[in-house]
């Protein structure tokens, strides 16, 4: 396999098995913030659902966000021990509280601007690039950022292809522009909370060639 390939598979698999209590924990924080973050989209109107059952919403939503949200704490081990060895220090707590802030603003921000598409889509970028930019894992960030934003957009778009809901103005495929600015800011989140969760001294053996892993 070239190098480069195999590199890029390295880096968005999974490199470790969590305990039992982060499974859990991811699974059902996902599920709840995920169906309140949701219904920022539904009650501002942008969004609906074809079979509504709670507060205009799906009942699936919920455990899809929480499925969404532990394959996501999977997939960012990889970009964890990537980003470990561009900045070995761990994010604090203000750091990370500050992601999901940022995250909650992005998510907030959808519902108040979404009249203005462009505009907002490309606030979100410009944000995004002058907060990540500054870290020393920024290409970490930028990598698992786009990845995120591409994987999410993909998704959301053969859901709504289905009809199981759809968003009211959509403007690329099935979904808004500004859609993978909030995939975007969710990258820090993701990547910060899975590098606080990590087993303790579990590093790339080989962090530019990135062949395996160990302690």
């Amino acid at each position: 396999m070239p190098q480069n390939a195999w590199r890029l598979l390295q880096f968005f698999r999974p490199h470790w098995v969590p305990p039992l209590w982060q499974w859990v924990v991811v699974l059902l924080g996902g599920t709840v913030l995920g169906a309140l973050f949701d219904q920022i989209h539904v009650q501002c109107q942008i969004l609906a659902y074809a079979h509504a059952d709670f507060l205009a919403q799906a009942w699936w939503v919920g455990p899809q966000f929480g499925l969404a949200a532990l394959l996501m704490f999977l997939q960012s081990q990889g970009p964890a021990l990537f980003a470990v060895a561009q900045q070995p220090l761990e994010p604090t707590r203000g750091q990370l509280l500050q992601s999901w802030l940022w995250f909650l603003g992005a998510y907030g921000a959808s519902g108040l601007l979404s009249q203005w598409p462009m505009a907002l889509t490309a606030g979100y970028g410009l944000t995004w690039l002058w907060r990540t930019a500054r870290q020393p894992e920024r290409r970490v960030l930028w990598l698992h950022g786009a990845g995120l934003a591409l994987v999410g957009c993909t998704y959301e778009h053969l859901l709504a292809s289905t009809g199981a809901f759809h968003y009211l103005h959509p403007g690329l495929g099935q979904v808004p522009w500004w859609l993978a600015g909030i995939y975007l800011h969710g990258a820090p989140v993701a990547l910060w909370t899975t590098r606080r969760l990590r087993p303790a001294g579990l590093v790339l053996l080989q962090p530019l060639s990135g062949q395996r892993t160990g302690r």
